[in-house]
């Protein structure tokens, strides 16, 4: 089924702040970047389709590259974040450049997302409120109704 963004969306503060320059550079010094972009590519095209699962694999995918790439990209709690969302029928991963900072998470239903956050909550991992709009719905800021894009 499709994923409504607007409820099974979940942003996590992983508690700690991370440095994107250093690993953005490591990133790039990597020479297996290509075929890391294509596998992300084919991520985004299934997610819609299945997010859960393809967040799931973009997790498993982003680890491969770090350890491939030499990055340190993950946290123990970036990892709690991820595992929490798995346990409660959901996927979670890193948002960015990893190493601190938020973990996304997407869950199958309302009582799993309050489960996790709950969850997250209660291991000290704070809820980030987020809103997202589908483009052209009218609470959109893009929209007519809502002002330009």
């Amino acid at each position: 089924a499709p994923l409504d963004l607007d409820l099974d969306l979940v942003v996590i503060w992983s508690g700690a702040s991370a440095s994107t320059g250093p690993r953005v550079q490591r990133y790039l010094a990597w020479t297996d970047r290509a075929s890391f972009v294509r596998e992300s590519e084919v991520l985004v095209d299934a997610f819609a389709a299945d997010p859960i699962v393809a967040l799931r694999a973009a997790r498993r995918l982003l680890e491969r590259m770090a350890s491939d790439a030499g990055l340190d990209y993950r946290t123990p709690a970036l990892d709690q974040i991820a595992d929490l969302a798995e346990a409660h029928g959901g996927a979670g991963k890193p948002s960015g450049a990893g190493g601190g900072d938020i973990a996304v998470a997407v869950l199958p239903d309302a009582d799993a997302r309050t489960a996790f956050i709950q969850a997250c909550a209660a291991r000290g991992l704070a809820q980030v409120p987020v809103t997202l709009y589908r483009r052209g719905s009218a609470r959109h800021p893009g929209t007519a109704s809502g002002g330009t894009p």
